[in-house]
């Protein structure tokens, strides 16, 4: 393997003796949640009204598979309903208005940044 081979998840990887592995550092992120919290069937009532009718079944479908409907969702680089990865779109984000991952576990803005990422790149940012 070399610094370009894709790993995939479950996948082992055997390191030679006395190998060194470098922690990257990762910026810390404090977040803001949302003050009201929202079910799984009040966010899908949110995708829906952010997406048009002809989407919105795929897009609560997606939202499903990413987050299980859950706005406060994230890990170390996925926020909200669709798991935007918040450092790769960055400068994209700011120019819809997006400029603090907490943004992004609001369901309202969650779901109508995410329709604007379809609008932009289709389903590939949520493609297996």
């Amino acid at each position: 393997a070399t610094v370009r081979t894709w790993l995939m998840p479950g996948q082992v990887v055997c390191l030679p003796a006395g190998a060194v592995v470098a922690t990257p550092k990762l910026p810390v992120v404090k977040l803001v949640y949302p003050k009201t919290t929202y079910t799984a069937a009040q966010n899908a009532a949110i995708i829906k009204a952010a997406w048009p009718d002809a989407l919105e079944a795929q897009a609560i479908a997606i939202s499903q598979r990413e987050s299980h409907l859950n706005n406060l969702a994230h890990n170390w680089c996925c926020y909200g309903l669709f798991q935007i990865y918040f450092n790769a779109s960055k400068a994209w984000l700011a120019s819809v208005g997006v400029t603090n991952p907490s943004q992004l576990l609001d369901p309202n803005v969650s779901a109508t940044v995410a329709y604007k990422l379809y609008l932009r790149s289709g389903w590939a940012p949520w493609a297996l």
